[in-house]
């Protein structure tokens, strides 16, 4: 005997977005890296009882900057989203997508459902419905190794943390080498938002001249001489820097001679969409 049955009319909708006819879809993006193109693909439920799949390819800016899709909708009921750049070596932190409903074309048309904001990667599809929506900077980011530029002589470190970013400072290591000029000089590792100091580290110990020392600073460390030309700067466990904010030193004592090299910074980054 048959247990099951099927309503043959009145049935309800197979899914509650209704695209109309104007509708768009609109992706937005934030990248930071230039691997290649962002798939998105759409299947809608058409009044005729077909089931539609449209695709498109969306290209990510590579300078951390939105660049936008807009595609029209066949009208009918949504029945899902896919968005994925499989094969694409994006990592998580690195592209950033925002992807809704649009009623009108262009830039004056009007968002009026968000589906999906998350980072795509190589290995994650994102989906609605099922996927979650979440700020560009929450979740884990991308771990970059980042060398800076190689201050002339006389001249402090100074590093300005790029537009469109967020950097949270796991560690940074540099050497300073110090001429014949008599006198003491004392490294400071000084972080501040453009003007105004927001952190200061220095080891305690004083580096005389001709001497070279490297000086690294990382999260939970003291500061300290760590051994023989090493010296140990401190971190806060979680510093997070925003865009135009700048990582440097400050160095009593320093003369023309004396010559910091180029910094080496392990941060973990996010897009800061704008």
């Amino acid at each position: 005997m048959q247990q099951v049955s099927f309503t043959p009319a009145g049935v309800h909708p197979p899914a509650c977005k209704y695209i109309a006819a104007g509708d768009h879809l609109v992706v937005d993006s934030w990248s930071s890296a230039a691997p290649g193109d962002v798939t998105i693909t759409a299947r809608v439920l058409t009044p005729d009882g077909q089931v539609q799949t449209q695709r498109w390819t969306h290209t990510p800016n590579t300078d951390r900057s939105r660049a936008t899709t807009r595609v029209p909708l066949a009208e009918g009921f949504l029945l899902g989203v896919l968005v994925e750049a499989v094969g694409i070596a994006y990592a998580r932190g690195q592209c950033w997508l925002l992807v809704g409903i649009q009623r009108g074309a262009g830039a004056v048309g009007v968002v009026h459902e968000q589906l999906i904001g998350d980072y795509v990667t190589g290995r994650v599809r994102l989906t609605w419905p099922g996927g979650l929506i979440r700020s560009s900077v929450e979740g884990p980011g991308v771990l970059r190794s980042v060398t800076g530029a190689d201050p002339a002589a006389g001249a402090e470190i100074s590093m300005t943390v790029p537009s469109g970013a967020r950097w949270l400072l796991r560690a940074l290591s540099a050497v300073f080498v110090t001429d014949a000029t008599a006198g003491n000089r004392q490294p400071r590792l000084v972080i501040d938002d453009g003007t105004n100091i927001l952190f200061q580290s220095a080891d305690p110990s004083l580096q005389a001249a001709s001497v070279t020392n490297r000086y690294s600073a990382g999260a939970s460390l003291a500061a300290q001489t760590a051994a023989v030309n090493t010296h140990l700067l401190a971190l806060p466990s979680e510093l997070g820097l925003s865009a135009g904010w700048r990582i440097g030193t400050n160095t009593s004592g320093i003369v023309a001679g004396d010559n910091w090299g180029a910094p080496q910074l392990l941060v973990e980054e996010w897009i800061e969409a704008v």
